[in-house]
């Protein structure tokens, strides 16, 4: 049985969705208080030990994350990609990723950013 998401819980956890309404998720959505919270504490220990230390001791927590989002997904830790932002997406090539016998597509292919917007999702790049 799929997991059932708590939106109050996510409002509860938004600052900011209890004053605005936000419409601009493409771009950049209002991250709960756990992303923020992380944000700073990692700015924190890049101010205390340098940022490549700090990245050195979150280290396990990034290889997690492409097996974690995999579980969430329903699919296989190889088919997901974490990078930087959307435009670091449309820019990766997808030769790196091999080809689903499926489908015949890489998983570069098949995928979308979760920050992707109705204009970004041409191969093309966003209307101009």
């Amino acid at each position: 049985m799929a997991a059932v998401f708590d939106v109050e819980r996510a409002r509860r956890d938004t600052l900011g969705a209890s004053r605005v309404a936000h419409l601009n998720n493409a771009g950049a959505a209002l991250p709960p208080a756990q992303v923020t919270d992380a944000v700073i504490g990692h700015l924190r220990r890049e101010a205390e030990i340098g940022g490549y230390e700090a990245a050195g001791a979150t280290a396990e927590q990034i290889e997690a994350a492409c097996p974690a989002i995999a579980r969430l997904s329903g699919c296989a830790a190889d088919e997901v990609a974490v990078l930087e932002n959307a435009t670091a997406r449309r820019t990766w090539p997808s030769t790196r990723c091999p080809s689903s016998p499926a489908t015949g597509s890489s998983p570069a292919e098949r995928s979308m950013p979760a920050t992707s917007s109705p204009s970004s999702r041409s191969p093309a790049g966003p209307a101009r």
